[in-house]
């Protein structure tokens, strides 16, 4: 499983804010560190492609095929984002963002989200919005928000489109708009956002 999100952070009476998510099938008693970043490459040598350093990092991560190393899993998804990979940049973010293999940092996690938005990452323009609605390693900003929740929504997120809509509705970072709003819960709701199918039901609204 990727490390993907952070969680949703705009808040209104029908759409309850939560924290960070926890990795499904993490648990932080199981974190493990590696004995040094040199024993975790010698192990590989010959991996220096982007996108197997990612998958390395991400088998060490769920235990996939591997003892499950939090580690381990950091030094591999950090290369891979050295590289330039979006998905292992927006993945090293949420790793400094919540402390997995590495000391909590949040103004790291907020620039390699940013890195992931630069190259057109849905899941960093996500995190990224998310970041500055929560000011979470920045200023909070809710103008910043909307503007990399809109374009990770544009991309097709479904929870950066349920968190457009609710900022939209609560009239954060832009013009207090209730079709609009009704509009990005429809468009996460077609795409299975469960949270945006509870709202529109809360709402009286149906899908279509």
């Amino acid at each position: 499983m990727l490390l993907r999100k952070l969680g949703i952070v705009f808040a209104c009476a029908l759409a309850t804010s939560v924290a960070l998510p926890a990795l499904a099938g993490v648990d932080k008693s199981e974190v493990r560190l590696s004995d040094s970043p040199a024993a975790v490459t010698m192990a590989h040598p010959e991996i220096r492609d982007a996108q197997e350093q990612l998958e390395r990092g991400l088998m060490y991560l769920n235990g996939d095929g591997v003892a499950k190393d939090h580690g381990a899993a950091f030094i591999w998804i950090r290369r891979a984002a050295e590289q330039g990979l979006p998905m292992a940049e927006s993945n090293l973010g949420l790793m400094y963002g919540k402390g997995y293999g590495v000391t909590r940092d949040e103004a790291q996690a907020v620039q390699w989200f940013r890195k992931a938005a630069q190259h057109g990452s849905p899941e960093g323009q996500y995190n990224l919005g998310i970041a500055y609605a929560r000011g979470m390693g920045v200023t909070q900003d809710y103008l910043e928000a909307v503007k990399w929740l809109r374009k990770a929504a544009d991309q097709g997120d479904a929870s950066a489109q349920y968190n457009l809509g609710i900022a939209y509705a609560k009239g954060d970072g832009v013009a207090k708009n209730e079709a609009e709003a009704l509009k990005w819960f429809r468009m996460a709701a077609e795409q299975g956002d469960l949270a945006a199918r509870n709202t529109l039901q809360k709402l009286g609204q149906s899908l279509h």
